[in-house]
Parts: C-alpha cells; sequence; structure tokens
C-alpha cells in the first residue's frame, strides 16, 4: 500500500538527483502528501527545499533516496564541552 510508505516519508530527507550528473542534486524534507485532485492514482508529495544545485528537467531520470543524516558527538577542549558533527 502506498499511503503507508508515503506516511513513513513525511518528516523525513530526501534526495533527488540526476543519474547522468551527479552535480544536479536536491536535498528536501518531505512535510506532506495528498491524493492527486486530477487522478486518484496518484498522489503529490509537499517537500520544503534545503539544499541542491542544478534544476530538473522534462525526459531525465532522477533517483529518489531516503536518508538520514548520521550525527556524533565530538569532545571539543573541555570533557565538558561538545560539538554535533554532521557525516
Amino acid at each position: 500500500n502506498v499511503v503507508q510508505f508515503l506516511t513513513y516519508l513525511v518528516g523525513s530527507d530526501i534526495y533527488i538527483g540526476s543519474q547522468d550528473n551527479i552535480s544536479t542534486f536536491g536535498h528536501y524534507k518531505v512535510t506532506a502528501y495528498a491524493q492527486n485532485a486530477g487522478n486518484a492514482g496518484f498522489y503529490n508529495l509537499f517537500l520544503t527545499y534545503i539544499v541542491g544545485n542544478g534544476t530538473l528537467q522534462l525526459n531525465t531520470n532522477y533517483e529518489i533516496i531516503n536518508f538520514v543524516l548520521f550525527s556524533v558527538w565530538r569532545r571539543v577542549r573541555s570533557p565538558a564541552s561538545y560539538d554535533i558533527l554532521t557525516i
């Protein structure tokens, strides 16, 4: 059921990138989804742009990947001072 997967995606990060050009990509946050008003067999994803490069082009293949940024704590200068690193 696609609705269960779309519900799972809400609140997560996705990457949309060109398979032919690695420097054309976008990082987005999925904020919501809704059934398409014109065709009940399709759904629309609502996205918030975070960062990227390039623009989407017609008749181009893109990959969409759901991911989680991994953060670690790193001790800085003293035992009581920490930075969060995103890898």
